[in-house]
């Protein structure tokens, strides 16, 4: 099936570098405040490999209007965006949230960027490990 220990990231056990951390305090993170441009973004970088514009019309609108099913479950579609000093969006990252457990699904970082991708990843954690 799957390994759990590959696919779960357990806050405590996640080290986080110095340069890492100097070179975040220059960005900041937002959550949810540019969906749409999160999408567009990994669909750029990664082509429509699954995200065809139905799955992404369809992903708008659960993102907007929430989870309307039958069945009682907290379910949420999110998104974490990267932005640096200039207020552009260089990094982003597309998940869900079932109850309190979050699952990226893809993510992006601007073209000839370096490093974006990871201290995204590393604020997202930040983040999630607040809440």
């Amino acid at each position: 099936c799957c390994d759990l220990a590959c696919s779960v990231l357990e806050f405590a056990d996640v080290h986080v570098s110095k340069q890492v951390r100097k070179r975040a305090k220059r960005f900041t993170m937002t959550v949810n405040t540019a969906f749409d441009d999160v999408i567009l973004g990994c669909v750029r970088m990664h082509g429509e490999a699954w995200l065809y514009r139905g799955q992404r019309s369809v992903m708008r609108h659960v993102h907007r209007h929430g989870y309307q099913g039958s069945q009682p479950m907290h379910f949420g579609l999110h998104s974490f965006e990267l932005w640096d000093d200039k207020q552009h969006l260089v990094a982003g990252d597309l998940g869900f949230t079932v109850g309190s457990v979050y699952s990226s699904m893809t993510g992006f970082r601007e073209k000839g960027s370096k490093n974006f991708g990871e201290v995204q990843m590393v604020l997202t954690a930040a983040l999630l490990q607040k809440t």
